[in-house]
C-alpha cells in the first residue's frame, strides 16, 4: 500500500542555520520562521483581503503599512533579544563535540571527555565569531527585502498585526485559511472563500513550501 512513497516533512525554521536546515533533503524549511508567517506572506494576505471585500489599492496599502508596523517592533532592547534567542548555531556545535563522547566504565574518563570538549580555537573566539555574523545577518534583514525578515525574525511577534490591517483577528485569518485549504475544487468555484481565499492561499502554500 505504500510502496514508492516517499515521505517529506516540513518544519519551522525557528532561526536554525542554513546548514542544518538543509542538511536532509526530505525535511524543508518553510520560507518563513514559523508557522504563523504564512498569514504574513503578501500572496496570503492579499487573498484573504479579497475574500473580507478589501479594493486592491486598499489591501496593497495595508500590507506596505503592516511590513513598516512589522519591522518598526524590533529596536532596542528587542532587537537585541533576538540577538540572543536566535544564535543556535552554539547548539549546534556543542552537539556535535557531544556526540563523539561514548560511555566508559571509569566516570573520570567519560567527565574529561566531556570537559575537554572544545571547538577549534577555542568557545570564546567562536562564540564572538557567531555573534558578530547573527547581528550582521539580522541587520541585513531588518533592512532588507520583507521576505528576509519574515524569514529571520519570530513570527508570533507580528502576525497578530496582519491580522489586524484586515480587521480581523488572528483565529479568524487562520480558520479562512484553514477552510480555504480543507475544501474542494469544485466547492470553491461556488463559494466566495474559494474563489478568493482558496484560490490565493492554496497558490501561495503550495508555491512555498515545494520551493
Amino acid at each position: 500500500m505504500t510502496g514508492g512513497l516517499k515521505a517529506v516533512g516540513y518544519i519551522d525554521r525557528d532561526g536554525l542555520p542554513d546548514n542544518v536546515l538543509d542538511a536532509d533533503a526530505d525535511i524543508k524549511a518553510h520560507p518563513v520562521f514559523e508557522i504563523e508567517g504564512f498569514i504574513c506572506l503578501e500572496t496570503v494576505f492579499k487573498a484573504v483581503a479579497r475574500y473580507t471585500g478589501l479594493d486592491e489599492s486598499t489591501t496593497d496599502n495595508r500590507y506596505r503599512d503592516f511590513i513598516t508596523t512589522a519591522k518598526s517592533a524590533f529596536k532596542d532592547v528587542s532587537l537585541n533579544k533576538e540577538f540572543l534567542i536566535e544564535p543556535k548555531r552554539a547548539e549546534v556545535v556543542l552537539v556535535a563535540l557531544m556526540n563523539p563522547i561514548k560511555p566508559d566504565p571509569e566516570l573520570g574518563k567519560v567527565r574529561a571527555r566531556f570537559e575537554s570538549a572544545t571547538p577549534a580555537g577555542g568557545w570564546q573566539p567562536t562564540l564572538q565569531q557567531m555573534f558578530s555574523e547573527e547581528e550582521t545577518r539580522l541587520r541585513t534583514s531588518l533592512a532588507g527585502a520583507f521576505s528576509d525578515f519574515i524569514r529571520d525574525f519570530p513570527s508570533k511577534s507580528y502576525f497578530s498585526i496582519a491580522a489586524q490591517k484586515l480587521e480581523m483577528t488572528p483565529d479568524a485569518v487562520v480558520r479562512t485559511i484553514s477552510q480555504a485549504l480543507k475544501i474542494a475544487e469544485k466547492e470553491a468555484r461556488e463559494q466566495e472563500v474559494g474563489r478568493a481565499a482558496r484560490r490565493g492561499s492554496v497558490r501561495a502554500v503550495t508555491l512555498h513550501v515545494s520551493t
